[in-house]
């Protein structure tokens, strides 16, 4: 594995999408945890690297990497679990950034050739269309309209001689809306984040507190993953739950110390009504450094504008 990461820093990104990604993958089900936990983190540190990658790599993390990686959220091993729970939060920024790419070039491809072809749909939202409905195009009457010909002298409208080159200024467009799977696709991959999550944060063992300060090391970049919506529904109710483990201080340290950055995402209204409550416990810990962890998380708050006199 060592090997690899240094080859991997003077290798291209096709050798190492192609060669070595797939070696530490196999590497994930080795029987010795500590190579599990040495695969995880190698694995994640060069998928982060590659910038650029093939069309026919868009679907590598959800389709490949995340399958591969998904029962190391309940590995018996702590070494493994706390290893994963380190890489989660990069796994999921970098499965978003080729999602997000992916996309782009999809949607330029059809910008490019006009929005023609047999793929045309493929840019459409998922909501619209389903496998029972029609493609959602205008009548010929709006068509005419909306190309300035809907006159009484039948005169065709100035406008309609502007064209890009290379198309037929005479003919009419096709109105076939263009379908995207973007948002489906995020929905997916954000599906697959929350359950490690989940897995990590609701771990009742006695050694589950490693992997849940791993958790809070990466909050700030889960929370750019899952967005708003994602943070309060999957996130911020689950990180909050660790003030109340009692067998580990520095575990609720931790949280006080990263509150900022999900509040920055979750915004006034929840800081006011999920998180200064859960600050207020934390100033009465048992633990002096937990109170002090709970002073300066207020003060960052009140910085980013978050706190006001009616609290």
């Amino acid at each position: 594995l060592q090997l690899l990461q240094r080859l991997s820093k003077v290798t291209g990104e096709e050798v190492r999408l192609h060669r070595i990604v797939p070696s530490i993958v196999f590497l994930l089900q080795d029987p010795e945890a500590v190579v599990r936990a040495a695969a995880i983190s190698a694995l994640t540190s060069i998928v982060a690297t590659i910038k650029s990658f093939p069309p026919s790599d868009s679907q590598l993390f959800p389709q490949y990497i995340f399958k591969r990686v998904d029962h190391l959220a309940s590995d018996p091993s702590l070494a493994v679990r706390d290893a994963f729970a380190r890489s989660m939060s990069v796994l999921a920024v970098t499965a978003l950034r080729f999602l997000d790419i992916s996309h782009a070039i999809k949607m330029y491809e059809m910008v490019d050739r006009g929005g023609g072809g047999a793929n045309e749909e493929s840019l459409l939202p998922a909501n619209v269309l389903d496998d029972n409905s029609a493609v959602p195009t205008f009548s010929d009457a709006v068509t005419d309209e909306l190309l300035g010909e809907g006159t009484s002298s039948g005169a065709s409208s100035p406008n309609k001689k502007v064209a890009r080159k290379g198309h037929d200024v005479n003919k009419k467009p096709s109105g076939v809306l263009i379908r995207s799977t973007y948002e489906s696709d995020l929905a997916a991959l954000r599906n697959i984040v929350s359950r490690w999550v989940v897995a990590i944060a609701t771990d009742a063992s006695e050694t589950s507190a490693l992997p849940k300060r791993s958790l809070l090391s990466g909050i700030a970049q889960l929370c750019s993953f899952f967005g708003l919506e994602g943070v309060l529904t999957y996130v911020l109710p689950q990180v909050l739950a660790f003030l109340n483990d009692r067998r580990d201080w520095q575990l609720r340290a931790l949280l006080c110390q990263r509150l900022p950055s999900i509040c920055a995402v979750v915004g006034r209204a929840s800081t006011a009504h999920f998180v200064i409550p859960c600050i207020e416990t934390a100033l009465v810990d048992s633990n002096e450094r937990v109170v002090c962890c709970a002073i300066s998380c207020l003060a960052d708050l009140n910085k980013m504008g978050l706190i006001t006199r009616a609290m």
